[in-house]
């Protein structure tokens, strides 16, 4: 099987082939994706006798956590296996993310690769920008959820289309989709472009609320919220934490 000829081609991503460390015959493509810190998002696709193994390079939390985000236990990796989950990848122990395929799918299991490597790195970029990479305030709304009067069930690194498009949130709570937002100008900038491109999108009301960190400022929490409440449902954390159990309007 020759990829490079077969299948990048038709991809349009420089393709190479290589010999493994271990003998192994193993295609290097090259994708437009990368991290913050410019390392790319590549894809190896190995050839073996029972079957074809796609994977990362492995070494992507690494970068992360250079970059500032908190990966230092499994815990934290959720995120991410999550996603790899919903691409049909698994996100293994060595931090490599790995699927085995049979060789008549591999072109499909490469589309999926490439969906998964422009999410991870959306997914990076919105930690970055949210000022939350160590996810600290992540972990104390996620707290509040769970322990929410309305008892809404709870779940983490949602998605929703909207006008065609594809938007991720930190929760899905019930059926509102949950963005955290760090009190800073790049936080509130990022998430109040997100909301205007949804309300001007969207073909029917969508149920989102941003909920924004005013635990070190509630002046500036509530200018913060009285801006995105423009676009969309928004809320300080400490009335949120407060009034548990009251519906946001």
């Amino acid at each position: 099987m020759n990829l490079c000829q077969d299948l990048a081609g038709k991809l349009g991503f420089y393709c190479s082939q290589v010999i493994t460390k271990t003998d192994e015959r193993c295609t290097y493509i090259s994708t437009p994706f990368v991290l913050t810190h410019g390392k790319p998002l590549d894809i190896y696709v190995i050839e073996r006798s029972d079957g074809i193994v796609i994977t990362d390079d492995g070494f992507s939390i690494a970068e992360m956590m250079a970059a500032g985000i908190n990966l230092s236990d499994r815990r934290s990796w959720k995120g991410i296996s999550d996603i790899a989950i919903r691409y049909g990848f698994t996100l293994e122990d060595s931090g490599a993310i790995v699927v085995k395929v049979q060789a008549k799918d591999v072109e499909k299991w490469l589309q999926a690769g490439l969906g998964l490597l422009a999410e991870l790195a959306a997914w990076e970029t919105e930690r970055i920008q949210s000022k939350d990479a160590d996810m600290s305030f992540h972990d104390a709304v996620e707290e509040v959820l769970r322990r929410h009067k309305l008892q809404k069930p709870v779940s983490t690194d949602a998605s929703a289309v909207f006008g065609g498009r594809e938007y991720l949130f930190d929760f899905k709570w019930g059926d509102t989709f949950v963005d955290v937002v760090r009190s800073s100008r790049q936080a509130v900038n990022a998430k109040l472009r997100k909301a205007v491109e949804i309300k001007l999108s969207e073909t029917e009301r969508s149920d989102t609320l941003f909920i924004v960190d005013d635990r070190a400022d509630q002046q500036k929490g509530r200018e913060d919220c009285a801006v995105l409440g423009l676009h969309s449902k928004a809320v300080q954390f400490t009335v949120f934490e407060k009034m548990a159990g009251q519906q946001f309007h």
